[in-house]
């Protein structure tokens, strides 16, 4: 019998949930980043929305992701070694908690540490490896004299929120905020006095090229004081702008960024600026500079931007599109594609290691796709066109449906379709019958793959968003119509393969449904807005509310099995069913940007697309959640409850490779994966915490399913 015990190092084990989601665009990953920092040349950090930090080893040519995503917003990281360095930050869902997190090795692992605040926290700095201050919302200002272990407040006398904070000596340091607040500490930090100068304009950034003389960046305002912050004046000509961060290499030479890519660059202490091309027009966060030459900005959706010649131009380390995604469509488990704004449309042939842009003209806007083999699909969604109404031009939206043969090299547009408004969703049911919906109740069918497509009548005047047929004469449509201001939830069935539609009766109250899907004939799922759930189980004669968040929605819901599915909307939102749709719970995400299509080509592969060009992918997906009570079990779990250890014995004479994954009842890996080709299996199961999980026991034969509780 061969022993095998597990020494976990997920990193981050005590602040972050392990993920099951990874990026594939835009690369290295495509959240918000509020702050950059650099340890020497090479080595550099960024953080920001949904728990990211990133690091370089190269000077930023490569980055890797250190996490994967929890549930805090970071908004600031400083390093006082190579090796030790804190972000800060806030906790999204629950009650509002300031977030400090700790590494001291790089990266690979991070300590969260007890703030005292329940105000989130938005700047950090260090003045030696001891003695630290992070600030942030309602004149927040905390302190720490033994590496970060214990962190106490500080009365600033503001009630205004701090957005940055720095210290340009062992006692001697400065905080700012909104409303104009300026601080000024000379007792390392203990007391702090209020500075003016003369405005009340939100204030962001602050930086102290010496102990005289400073730079204040805000909401169109760039400061500077020559006297160690007694006074301050406001510099002319930039003041047009909203300004996030500042940041100088000397006293003289300094750079200013912020919103529409904006980067001011000064040599002469700030007397006149000039703007420097940054090839973006996104947000940018925040600045830092390695030495005269290397400088970093980084910002809105994975922004990273970098210059080697002191500005003059900058190169953008972010790959992969950043067009909003609506939809996503696999043929087989490697072959898939991704479609949305600006005649976006992605293929990949691996899996989505890769994704080559492809384009079906620039002026239209995909919703959803459908693929009936490996060369056929349409894409359904709309484009703009100018429109003169009598009197002026303007901008109108219309229907389109785009059609390829050769798996999306060309995409040529069917005619016969103009309608106003945008078509929402298309479904096929076979290789020749189709259907697709829109606004103002539009319902078409093609018989002939999608070569030709006739307008069928509804009787519903409501604007379709989804459409999904269980089988060849059964289908669902699902939308809203606005009466009165509110949004009333509309649901039609078809049992004649579209020919005739009834209203289903919704009793919901005011929502808008976006999506929705049936694993058969009788069950299945609609979401929307507030991030309802409704699920039925008789074919749509009665509908359930079984999810309701009360904010936010719920873009597309998507169902691998007969109990295991996905919905994904705002923020990110990845919720998960493995009983159909009666219950679902809310799964770890890797990022805030909203999502609007998930899709699985198999039970435990699957992708959602979003914002910002977002595609994530998980390889952990759990459509095989059922335990699996077959009588032909060749494995045995023992003891079962247990606190330690367990054994899997497998009770064929020759077993092969086998391959143990222990997972949470919401889908999370709780141990990664070990392979072994032995039959008798010892893990140490220690470090999980009490609960149900369910262990997956994979051959060649195929796997097993069996549930473990953990006392």
């Amino acid at each position: 019998m061969k022993k095998i015990s597990f020494i976990f190092c997920f990193g981050l084990i005590t602040t972050f949930a392990f993920s099951q989601w990874t990026w594939q665009n835009p690369l290295p990953q495509g959240n918000l980043l509020t702050s950059v920092c650099f340890t020497d040349i090479n080595t550099g950090y960024a953080v920001g929305s949904a728990g990211t930090v990133i690091k370089t080893i190269d000077g930023g040519t490569t980055w890797s992701c250190l996490t994967d995503g929890v549930d805090y917003n970071l908004s600031s990281v400083f390093f006082v070694s190579m090796d030790t360095g804190f972000a800060v930050g806030y906790v999204i869902n629950g009650n509002l908690e300031g977030v400090i997190l700790k590494t001291v090795n790089g990266g690979v692992s991070w300590d969260k540490f007890t703030t005292g605040t329940n105000n989130d926290l938005r700047s950090v700095c260090f003045t030696d490896a001891e003695r630290g201050y992070a600030v942030g919302s309602n004149g927040t200002i905390l302190r720490t004299t033994n590496k970060g272990v214990t962190w106490i407040v500080s009365a600033s006398g503001s009630a205004y929120d701090l957005n940055s904070v720095y210290f340009t000596g062992a006692n001697t340091g400065y905080a700012v905020g909104m409303g104009g607040t300026i601080l000024k500490t000379n007792d390392g930090g203990t007391t702090w006095d209020t500075l003016s100068y003369g405005e009340t304009n939100d204030l962001k950034s602050v930086y102290f090229p010496n102990a005289d003389t400073g730079y204040i960046v805000g909401v169109e305002t760039i400061l500077k004081t020559t006297d160690g912050g007694t006074t301050w004046n406001t510099l002319p000509g930039v003041i047009s702008d909203y300004f996030t961060s500042v940041f100088f290499t000397t006293a003289n030479t300094g750079y200013v960024v912020g919103d529409n890519g904006h980067i001011l660059k000064t040599i002469d202490g700030g007397a006149t600026w000039s703007s420097l091309s940054s090839g973006t027009s996104g947000l940018l966060n925040s600045v830092c500079f390695a030495n005269a030459d290397r400088g970093y900005i980084v910002g809105e959706g994975g922004i990273i931007q970098i210059t080697r010649d002191g500005g003059v131009t900058w190169t953008e380390a972010r790959t992969g599109t950043t067009s909003l995604l609506h939809s996503m469509f696999f043929t087989t488990d490697l072959v898939g594609y991704a479609a949305g704004a600006k005649g976006a449309v992605l293929k990949t042939v691996d899996g989505g290691t890769t994704w080559d842009t492809l384009s079906c003209g620039s002026k239209y806007y995909l919703n959803a796709l459908f693929f009936t083999d490996s060369n056929s699909g349409c894409g359904v969604g709309g484009y703009d066109s100018l429109v003169y109404n009598g009197q002026y031009w303007e901008t109108d939206s219309f229907q389109v449906i785009l059609r390829t043969i050769d798996g999306g090299l060309t995409w040529n547009r069917i005619s016969g379709v103009s309608q106003g408004g945008e078509l929402r969703s298309v479904c096929f049911t076979n290789f020749n019958t189709g259907y697709a919906v829109g606004d103002n109740a539009s319902f078409f069918k093609t018989i002939d793959n999608g070569l030709t497509w006739s307008k069928i009548e509804t009787g519903s005047d409501a604007s379709l968003r989804s459409v999904h047929f269980a089988d060849t004469d059964t289908g669902y449509i699902v939308g809203y119509f606005t009466q009165s201001g509110w949004d009333q939830p509309v649901i039609l069935k078809s049992v004649d393969g579209g020919n005739s539609w009834t209203d289903q009766y919704v009793p919901m109250g005011s929502i808008s449904l976006l999506s929705v899907f049936f694993t058969d004939a009788q069950r299945g799922c609609a979401v929307g807005s507030y991030r309802t759930i409704l699920q039925t189980s008789d074919g749509g004669a009665n509908w359930k509310k079984v999810f309701n968040w009360y904010a936010g929605h719920l873009n597309s819901v998507y169902f691998t099995g007969p109990e295991v599915g996905y919905a994904v909307g705002d923020e990110g939102s990845i919720l998960l069913t493995t009983d159909g749709g009666v219950n679902w719970t809310m799964t770890s995400s890797i990022t805030v940007n909203e999502l609007f299509s998930v899709y699985f080509p198999g039970f435990s592969t699957g992708y959602a697309a979003g914002a910002g060009g977002t595609i994530i992918k998980t390889l952990h997906g759990i459509g095989f959640i059922k335990e699996n009570k077959s009588p032909g079990s060749v494995f045995s779990l023992y003891p079962n409850p247990s606190n330690t250890k367990i054994t899997i014995l497998d009770k064929r004479k020759f077993p092969g490779e086998t391959t143990i994954s222990i997972y949470t009842v919401t889908g999370e890996l709780a141990m990664p994966d070990i392979s072994i080709n032995k039959s008798s299996i010892e893990l140490d199961i220690s470090s999980l915490s009490q609960g149900m999980y369910l262990v997956k026991i994979q051959t060649t034969g195929g796997f097993e399913v069996k549930k473990l509780m953990i006392q």
